[in-house]
């Protein structure tokens, strides 16, 4: 009989619990079609305006994962396609209003569950 809890269980339980909380923040906060995968792509957007290339490399995904990904983000409003100043051929993906939106309320979220730990 073990006596201590499993600790492969514990961080799995903590990570549903913090996933959840932060989509049900962003939901509350208006973007109700908002999916967890959503999340790391809008922090990677966020941090660099990748291409579609770039963003599968972040997200450790095939160019072709990822360029379904950000056309459904693209298609429910998160992001945008916009060229790329220096080189016009390429394209970049970036926030929109309501990605941004998104973005700051799982940060205030984040910043909220942090507080209380």
């Amino acid at each position: 009989m073990i006596d201590e809890p499993d600790l492969a269980i514990l961080l799995v339980a903590a990570n549903r619990c913090l996933n959840d909380r932060l989509v049900a923040a962003v939901r509350a906060g208006g973007a109700r079609d908002m999916r967890p995968a959503f999340g790391f792509v809008i922090r990677a957007v966020d941090a660099e305006e990748p291409t579609v290339t770039r963003l599968a490399e972040l997200l450790g995904v095939s160019r072709q994962a990822a360029s379904k990904l950000a056309d459904e983000m693209v298609q429910r409003g998160y992001l945008l396609r916009a060229a790329d100043p220096a080189d016009r051929r390429r394209t970049r993906l970036r926030l929109s209003a309501k990605g941004r939106r998104v973005r700051e309320r799982a940060a205030a979220e984040s910043a909220a569950i942090e507080a209380e730990l």
